[in-house]
């Protein structure tokens, strides 16, 4: 058996999830994986077994169309170094799509390679991407958009969603007006909706800041999943990376409809800072987001100080809105946040966080607790148990796992001064 055989073999074992086709020249391969991206990889390895991958500098030789879920996509694959051997491979892959009159490259963590000797910056996008016909585009952008009804078709193509939800509505007319915005809806209420639906519709960049990296990451798969063109430029990235999407953005065409950042890179990153002001003075960027804005009252005393410098958005960029989403906010958190943003009169939109699906019962804390939640919760397929402190949490999961319950403790979050922590229960 050949060794390509053996991977894709091996591939069909080992994962439960969805059927690709992949076509590299006339040779359709089939592959069963969690998405096209993780589908490519797998064709990258039976690429490597035939010992035709490369380095960087001939990367662009190998191109395959990854098929599935209604969807293609395009990979460029190539190894980042020398392998001594399959054992250890280094595959790469970077997706390339066609969109209208502009191109979009949805980068691998470490694209473009750090070899000086190959990291040449391009003059434009499409010098590094392979272009296939067939390859997935967004939907018709309607010509002008003065409501959240103008939107309905792009929502119902990308997303799926036949209607909006709760204020979503009221929230995204609020924020096509062109006004400063105040949103402050439950968790569940399809906030990131309300800005990336008005991003892909209109033209130009929006600006997301968001509070930790890991909350950047789930935006950008999100997007990855969709086709929404979008970037990431936050300390931790490759500084080859972070040149290449600084170049990017400077382009007549720029390829990115969302960047999403931290409130540390934005303040202090001057290149950052000379691109949004050449974008700024084309008339480029749609608005600012800053999500999670809470944390700029919550965390920004404390030991976030960033989060207070977010005002030179409103000193270097006047006429751009601002657009404040949150799930946690009291009156005086609004004032606050608003205050240190230099946002005077916001539209504000609240939804009801009233959960009539959820039932509240409050008993007195008495005998053996570790009976007691194991009694209320051993018919519950999954269920979340808080504490005060991360170490009662992690004494009442050795606990709970000792009497056969499986549990995985979270991240603890401060908030407001408590350490408020929880586990998670699965039956």
């Amino acid at each position: 058996m050949l060794m390509e055989e053996k991977i894709l073999l091996a591939s069909e074992r080992m994962m439960s999830g969805k059927d690709f086709t992949i076509m590299y020249g006339s040779e359709p391969l089939a592959i069963k994986d969690i998405d096209h991206h993780h589908a490519a990889l797998k064709a990258g390895y039976v690429l490597l077994a035939r010992g035709r991958l490369h380095k960087y500098s001939s990367c662009t030789n190998e191109t395959v169309s990854v098929s599935g879920s209604n969807l293609t996509h395009v990979y460029k694959i190539w190894k980042s170094s020398n392998c001594a051997g399959f054992e250890i491979p280094e595959i790469e892959c970077v997706k390339t799509f066609v969109n209208k009159s502009w191109f979009h490259v949805e980068h691998a963590d470490n694209y473009p390679p750090t070899d000086k000797e190959n990291s040449e910056i391009l003059d434009s996008p499409s010098e590094h991407m392979t272009i296939v016909n067939g390859a997935t585009s967004l939907p018709q952008i309607p010509e002008v958009v003065s409501s959240a009804k103008d939107l309905l078709p792009v929502m119902t193509s990308i997303w799926e969603f036949a209607s909006f939800r709760g204020q979503q509505a009221n929230a995204i007319n609020s924020i096509v007006s062109g006004k400063d915005c105040f949103i402050n809806i439950p968790t569940g209420g399809g906030k990131s909706l309300l800005y990336m639906l008005p991003a892909v519709s209109t033209p130009g960049i929006t600006i997301v800041v968001e509070p930790i990296l890991a909350l950047i990451s789930d935006q950008i798969a999100h997007c990855q999943e969709r086709n929404i063109p979008a970037a990431a430029l936050y300390g931790g990235l490759q500084e080859a990376y972070k040149q290449q999407v600084l170049h990017d953005l400077k382009l007549p065409n720029n390829p990115f409809k969302l960047l999403y950042t931290t409130p540390e890179f934005l303040v202090a990153d001057i290149a950052l800072q000379s691109v949004l002001e050449k974008l700024s003075s084309q008339g480029s960027i749609q608005r600012f987001v800053i999500d999670e804005c809470h944390c700029v009252s919550l965390w920004g005393k404390e030991f976030r100080p960033a989060y207070m410098k977010l005002d030179f958005i409103r000193k270097q960029f006047p006429s751009v809105p601002i657009v404040m989403l949150t799930a946690t906010a009291t009156n005086q958190i609004q004032q606050d946040v608003c205050s240190a943003l230099a946002v005077t009169e916001p539209i504000v939109i609240r939804d009801n966080y009233n959960r009539p699906n959820l039932v509240y019962h409050v008993v007195r804390k008495n005998g053996n607790l570790c009976d007691r939640i194991v009694s209320e919760v051993k018919d519950c397929e999954c269920s979340i148990v808080y504490g005060s402190t991360r170490s009662e949490c992690e004494a009442m999961c050795a606990k709970l796992c000792a009497r056969g319950i499986i549990t995985d403790i979270s991240q603890h979050t401060p908030y407001q001064g408590f350490s408020v922590t929880g586990y998670i229960m699965n039956r």
